[in-house]
């Protein structure tokens, strides 16, 4: 109608304005937003992935440093449980040392009556130590038994020619074993509960690196990978 006034038109600037920096502004005063220009194609750019070469060096340096580094990994370890089993042994020689003076001064053959395998050394000994997990090897495995009695070369009533024969008619006592620091006691063993059967000698069971923890009836313990006659014997070699 005559005499009115036009409304306003509608310009850029009715619109919300969301402000996004320089962009924003080239918008509201009708500019093209602004873009940062790609790389030409050869030019400075985005760093491209590794080469499959290059992927197979990197699987391959890792692949030998595991090969150098596990080996030092599981030796570590078993060392770790060659302590353990250290300790045990040293625990068990303390046991039949305790029995041993408990006896006047006999100490414990390798079974019992009725020798059927039920009273073991390790039974008799067993109310002197406060965990019976002491006779089980940290690296026994599978192997029905942790450790062995030494009962090499056991005669029927013959203690001299043996340590503590199944058989023995006189009892082993302290004053017939002259070298007790050269004399095997107890040792890792798995097959059986005692070492050195059949009248000869019967390797021990090395598990801890090649060699096997060994206790002598001085109380000392030692981890050893020979094990000649005369460590079996009471004899005074």
């Amino acid at each position: 109608m005559a005499g009115e006034t036009p409304a306003p038109r509608a310009t850029r600037l009715s619109r919300p304005l969301y402000f996004r920096g320089s962009i924003a502004r080239r918008e509201v005063f009708g500019a093209k937003p602004w873009r940062l220009p790609m790389p030409a194609r050869g030019g400075v750019g985005p760093s491209p992935g590794f080469t499959l070469i290059e992927l197979l060096v990197v699987i391959s340096i890792i692949a030998v440093l595991a090969a150098m580094l596990f080996p030092v990994f599981a030796r570590s370890r078993e060392k770790a449980r060659q302590a353990a089993c250290t300790s045990n042994l040293k625990q068990i020689g303390i046991a039949l040392q305790m029995y041993t003076d408990d006896y006047d001064g006999t100490y414990p053959r390798g079974q019992f009556w009725p020798f059927d395998g039920t009273q073991l050394w390790s039974v008799v000994v067993a109310p002197y130590v406060k965990n019976t997990d002491v006779f089980k090897c940290p690296s026994q495995g599978s192997d029905p038994y942790g450790y062995g009695y030494n009962i090499a070369y056991w005669g029927a009533g013959n203690p001299v020619n043996g340590m503590h024969g199944i058989n023995d008619a006189v009892p082993v006592t302290e004053p017939q074993v002259p070298v007790p620091a050269e004399t095997i006691w107890v040792v890792d063993f798995g097959p059986y509960w005692g070492c050195g059967l059949e009248f000869g000698i019967q390797d021990p069971t090395k598990r801890h690196n090649g060699g096997a923890d060994t206790l002598f009836v001085d109380g000392h313990v030692k981890w050893l990978q020979d094990f000649p006659e005369r460590l079996w014997t009471i004899n005074d070699d």
